[in-house]
């Protein structure tokens, strides 16, 4: 299971969200926008965060930007519904891992959860299997 933060300025688009992620078992946390998801990220650790790229005050971009300043190791997939070329290349830019057009059907954004969050078990197992703790129990 993994802690996954929502951030989107549509509410329906943080429930849909919300109900996708809590169906494969993760725990979910919501922001309502970036100024909302800054102050969570610099108070909790996240396996993933999910965000819209066009918010206000602080688009995705930013929040990226933030994101990985304050905790590089946290997987971001950026969402967006516009100008698809320009709005993916700004995610990557910031430091997407993955980015998804909008509209998506639940099967595409269910195999990226997957993909993320097998990744993440990896590299929590590997870190484990690395520690001399690990290796003495």
């Amino acid at each position: 299971m993994s802690k996954i933060l929502v951030v989107d300025d549509e509410a329906p688009i943080r429930h849909l969200l919300d109900i996708f992620c809590r169906s494969e078992g993760h725990q979910v946390e919501i922001a309502c926008d970036g100024l909302e998801a800054a102050y969570k990220i610099q108070r909790e650790r996240y396996d993933l965060i999910v965000t819209d790229m066009t918010m206000e005050p602080i688009p995705g971009e930013e929040l990226i930007a933030c994101v990985r300043l304050i905790s590089p190791e946290t997987r971001i997939l950026a969402l967006s519904g516009w100008s698809e070329e320009d709005t993916r290349t700004q995610a990557e830019t910031a430091g997407a891992d993955l980015y998804m057009s909008k509209p998506f059907t639940r099967d595409e954004f269910t195999a990226a959860l997957r993909h993320f969050c097998l990744r993440s078990e990896a590299t929590t197992n590997k870190r484990t299997a690395d520690t001399p703790c690990a290796a003495a129990a």
